[in-house]
């Protein structure tokens, strides 16, 4: 293997790795948001498939709750 080919190598696997790493943080942030739009009895039914990245039902009583509870727009 050249030099030339051993960089080019290397670089594809340090972008790999990067794109894996990334993954891992993403995919949890990703479960949250998807579970923030969720009834509450329906986030932890669905936690462990690939379900949970999509709701059955779109609510934002979730964020209704939260703006009447926390006085976001006071600051």
């Amino acid at each position: 293997m050249s030099f030339q080919t051993s960089g080019r190598l290397s670089r594809v696997v340090a972008a790999l790795l990067l794109v894996f790493v990334t993954a891992l943080f993403l995919v949890p942030v990703l479960f949250m948001v998807a579970g923030s739009f969720k009834a509450g009895d329906q986030v932890l039914t669905q936690a462990g498939s690939l379900r949970a990245l999509w709701p059955e039902t779109l609510s934002l009583q979730n964020y209704r709750d939260v703006l009447a509870r926390v006085p976001f727009l006071r600051y």
